[in-house]
């Protein structure tokens, strides 16, 4: 449990935000609580150019006294997805739910959210996305409002959520290997989109008085969770009845339910495909088509519906096609071609979902790189192509040189950032560069950067980058962070060989030794005679830094170290007072029965 725990806070411990409660994960009664007030906007003027929505106020859901006009000044946040999703989204007539304290505000446009800080004159400045908390709440803002108002008056609903799990410990300490919360954690930190096959939803019973947490909820109140998807079988014939609503939005809506469901809703498939063929309004023919493939994979009719619908000669129609089918992922592997082609799409929002499409398709979007590495060269293009090659992963070895020129000589940090995770998932002779510029930025801007960096840099797709932080721990300005997340990969590698990070116990360097000598007994690639002779000998290190974190070393393991009292015990005369401290605090471990 204690790995579990550990874990959470690495992911949920990003120290710094504005508001209290994102910290630790809160749930949708924990946002609503902590908020002065809480309202509907609904989009009235958008500006691209100028990077502006206005919203006008439609209803106060809590508090009064909140503006009857918001105006929202958006930027990059900490990747130039963040605020081109919002855009994307941003049409008169759209409605969102903002929860606001008296200086800063949480927007909710569905599943998105973004944060921002409050200015004058009614001008609030977005300062980043918090695509994390889906794990509080996706969904329409239209559902959102209806939930919070019924939360408000004290009664008890169910939302929908994406999925989080926590990990599962086994007998014998450790976790078991589930890459699921890790691949979580790394599109967290690599700020990457999160929409689609990869990120089912679930549902929570949600009230005023449920967890402020969601780790609180799912380790001990199981009986708040109701279950995987937005409903179950036993809510299909409803769905497939409001395939038929006059109101488009309440099809597209019920499409995509019956979509998220899964297989259990394949008594819609009839009613799916007759509306992805026959609705008057393009929009539900894609939603629908979206949602028969995602219950069928094997049906043939769906997907090629959404490829023609990339050929439509209106944009809008293109551009939600494109997110179609980036959204049914590795499944829609026969688009790639069209989608290929459409990165050079005239409309700029069509490029954008047609890029981000083929990087939720993945290694099968393979054939697409050299493409996006032209992508990479364009203003317009490149930041949606950034996070595409990376999530094609080793397949893009060939964007390797342009992505690194971008970590390099690029002066926007968060498409810097971007590419620099993409290099650490892509593998190869990138790594370096990646982990090198993550380090670096995480380290110089902790309050910022620091979980996150972990996040990438302890993910499954990184198994590459430990012989480059292990590397790195010879680096004073950036070792810190790195022999703290080396330890952590290490946890998931226990049936790894690690042949190449062996090497690294006979390095020069003696901090660089002990590091890696921790890092093999947390994957129990050595046995524990291997290593405590390292750690001893780093006691006696010219370097202080190296000295003082063996001695942390031994005093992990307990009264597994007491061959190393004696070389402690001298320890506690060295003349850094750092080492004499965790000398002392590693004996009193050794001693503990």
């Amino acid at each position: 449990m204690k790995r579990v725990l550990y874990l959470l806070l690495v992911f949920l411990g990003a120290p710094g935000q504005s508001w209290a409660y994102i910290s630790p994960l809160p749930t949708l009664g924990k946002v609503i609580t902590d908020s002065r007030h809480v309202v509907v906007l609904e989009v009235d003027k958008v500006s691209r150019d100028k990077q502006v929505v206005i919203f006008k106020k439609v209803a106060d859901l809590k508090g009064e006294g909140a503006p009857a006009v918001a105006k929202h000044k958006l930027t990059e946040g900490l990747n130039p997805r963040q605020m081109r999703t919002i855009l994307d989204w941003a049409e008169p007539g759209k409605t969102a739910v903002c929860f606001q304290t008296d200086r800063s505000s949480l927007t909710c446009v569905g599943d998105f959210w973004y944060e921002s800080a409050a200015g004058d004159d009614s001008w609030w400045t977005m300062t980043t996305g918090r695509p994390e908390l889906s794990f509080a709440y996706s969904g329409s803002p239209a559902k959102l409002r209806g939930h919070v108002t019924e939360m408000l008056a004290g009664r008890e609903v169910v939302v929908t959520a994406l999925k989080f799990r926590l990990l599962t410990p086994v007998p014998g300490g450790g976790t078991e290997r589930k890459w699921e919360t890790v691949d979580t954690v790394e599109a967290v930190g690599a700020r990457r989109l999160m929409r689609g096959k990869d990120w089912p939803v679930w549902r929570i019973k949600a009230s005023l008085k449920m967890p402020n947490t969601l780790p609180e909820l799912i380790a001990g109140h199981s009986e708040l969770l109701a279950g995987d998807g937005p409903g179950g079988a036993e809510d299909v014939p409803a769905l497939v009845k409001a395939l038929k609503h006059e109101d488009a939005r309440v099809r597209v809506e019920a499409a995509e339910d019956l979509g998220r469901i899964g297989p259990p809703a394949a008594d819609g498939v009839a009613a799916l495909l007759k509306l992805a063929e026959h609705d008057p309004d393009p929009l539900v023919r894609l939603e629908a088509a979206k949602a028969a493939a995602g219950i069928d994979p094997k049906n043939e009719a769906a997907v090629p519906l959404l490829v023609e619908a990339l050929k439509d000669k209106v944009g809008p129609v293109r551009k939600r096609a494109a997110e179609c089918l980036g959204d049914l992922g590795p499944g829609a592997r026969s688009a790639v071609p069209t989608l290929t082609k459409a990165v050079k799409d005239s409309d700029p929002t069509v490029s954008w979902a047609a890029i981000d499409a083929l990087g939720q398709i993945g290694p099968d979007a393979g054939p697409a790189v050299p493409t996006l590495v032209e992508a990479l060269a364009d203003a317009d293009t490149r930041g949606a192509a950034v996070g595409a090659l990376g999530q094609i992963g080793r397949k893009a070895q060939a964007a390797v040189p342009s992505l690194e020129k971008i970590v390099l000589k690029e002066d926007n940090g968060g498409l810097r950032w971007a590419a620099a995770a993409a290099l650490v998932r892509i593998g190869g002779p990138g790594v370096k560069t990646g982990v090198r510029y993550i380090l670096e930025t995480a380290t110089h801007d902790r309050e910022r950067n620091w979980t996150d960096a972990t996040n990438i840099l302890m993910a499954p797709t990184s198994r590459e980058a430990l012989p480059a932080l292990l590397d790195t721990v010879r680096d004073p300005a950036v070792r810190q962070l790195a022999s703290e997340t080396a330890a952590e990969v290490a946890v998931y590698l226990t049936k790894d060989p690690l042949t190449d990070v062996k090497e690294l116990l006979q390095d020069k360097d003696a901090g660089v030794r002990c590091v890696t000598a921790w890092v093999l007994h947390s994957a129990r690639n050595v046995d524990l005679k291997e290593v405590l002779p390292v750690l001893q000998e780093t006691l006696k290190a010219t370097d202080p830094w190296a000295r003082r974190q063996a001695a942390r070393y031994l005093g992990r393991l307990g009264p597994y170290a007491k061959d190393a009292a004696p070389a402690l015990s001298a320890a506690l005369d060295d003349k850094d007072e750092d080492v004499r401290r965790a000398a002392a605090e590693a004996l009193k471990s050794i001693q503990q029965k």
